[in-house]
């Protein structure tokens, strides 16, 4: 999980706070539980992968590099999967349970250092865990399958795993997992485009962020933020500042920094579609400099939407500096969806000035690059993903549908 900042946004002069509904909370929806979806079967561990297991300690890390969306799961996630393995500690383990302990070791290791062999892991953690009718392993595994789906872009996976955990951490009783759980739920909705479920799901996490005292602040923070997105991708500014605003205000309270810096850049979005050019500078730019400060990778999607702006104002040669610095972060850091929105927007912005040859190669890069998992998991057997354009923190504005990519490429195409 990011390093926290004390010293929250002191400095957000230009974001006004007379945009704060304060009956905000009380006219939420009645939730709607999640529809559980059945496990991948358990095979053999790799002797290469069991191995490791055996010098691993079982218990789990709080903080992790599955923070994939806002609602910092990392935690929640985790929490269960403690409890769980605290039980496996007793030394009380019945048949299965030493197997059980093992594989949920190896995951946690893989998980922390990144490695792709943890889905397998996973699956077979997920299986055994199902059998063994043991729902806070159960919950563990689905996390660890969620988040590494999310960074792949398998989005349409993530969801069905983020469902099943979701009714597992209630089952549990673990509500603070569980609002983590629908917190990114909703907001992998909104990046499949079904925006009406997603407020649905999040509304949910609203509600129950505030009717459990164990839920904590920079959890409904997110699920405040989450919202304002989904609302600014159907171009519903207003409301989106009705969420957008406290959420970054309860954020900045707690030194969440992750979720500042998705306010921060969604903000920045809304000003820039309001046509509030001078407000959307100062406040992407505010963003920019705690990005900077904290080492975050938000720093590629608040370079990005910062020149979108410029790009709107007319000033291409501004706009052209900060997508190809976007692109050079991007690249550095290998994230794969922030060298995707770059690509696209230098693609757009050289469709602006003319040059549709250059348009046409820069587009065409970010839609095979953006495709790339879909085909991966496809010719795997899988289910393919979203179209990756939206990071871990989601990118309203640089998103891009197959068919919008193909519409786009075929307008440069005959120019």
């Amino acid at each position: 999980m990011t390093t926290r900042d004390s010293t929250g946004l002191s400095g957000a002069g230009p974001i006004s706070t007379d945009l704060i509904s304060t009956d905000l909370i009380s006219t939420v929806p009645v939730p709607v539980d999640p529809v559980p979806a059945g496990p991948t079967p358990a095979g053999p561990i790799p002797p290469s992968l069991a191995e490791a297991a055996a010098s691993v300690p079982v218990a789990p890390v709080r903080g992790s590099s599955t923070d994939a969306l806002p609602g910092h799961r990392a935690a929640g996630a985790v929490q269960a999967g403690q409890a769980g393995a605290e039980q496996m500690g007793t030394g009380q383990m019945g048949a299965g349970q030493p197997e059980l302990a093992s594989l949920a070791a190896l995951a946690r290791t893989l998980h922390l250092q990144g490695d792709e062999r943890l889905a397998g892991v996973a699956e077979q953690y997920l299986a055994l865990a199902l059998r063994l009718d043991d729902d806070a392993a159960q919950a563990e595994g689905l996390s660890y399958l969620s988040g590494l789906e999310q960074r792949q872009g398998l989005y349409l996976q993530a969801t069905e795993h983020l469902r099943q955990e979701a009714l597992m951490r209630a089952r549990l009783g673990d509500w603070a997992g569980q609002v983590e759980c629908l917190s990114n739920l909703g907001t992998l909705h909104a990046t499949l485009g079904d925006h009406a479920e997603a407020l649905t799901t999040l509304f949910q996490c609203l509600q129950l962020s505030v009717q459990y005292a164990e839920v904590s602040a920079e959890s409904r923070a997110a699920c405040l933020v989450n919202i304002g997105h989904t609302y600014l991708a159907l171009r519903q500014y207003p409301q989106a500042l009705e969420y957008l605003v406290p959420g970054l205000e309860m954020a900045a309270q707690e030194g969440d920094t992750d979720t500042q810096l998705s306010a921060l850049s969604e903000l920045g979005l809304v000003y820039k579609a309001q046509k509030q050019f001078p407000l959307a500078i100062s406040t992407l730019s505010l963003g920019l400099e705690l990005a900077q400060a904290t080492n975050a990778q938000e720093l590629i999607d608040l370079t990005d939407n910062l020149g979108q702006v410029y790009s709107d104002m007319g000033d291409f040669a501004r706009a052209r500096e900060l997508f190809g610095e976007s692109l050079r972060q991007s690249l550095v850091q290998e994230d794969l969806q922030g060298r995707v929105n770059a690509q696209l927007s230098l693609g757009r912005l050289s469709f602006l000035q003319g040059q549709s040859a250059g348009a046409h190669v820069l587009l065409s890069a970010a839609l095979e690059a953006a495709l790339a998992p879909r085909h991966a998991a496809v010719g795997a057997g899988g289910v393919p993903g979203a179209l990756p354009g939206l990071r871990e923190r989601e990118r309203p504005g640089s998103g891009l549908s197959v068919p919008a990519g193909l519409s786009e490429i075929g307008r440069t195409a005959v120019q």
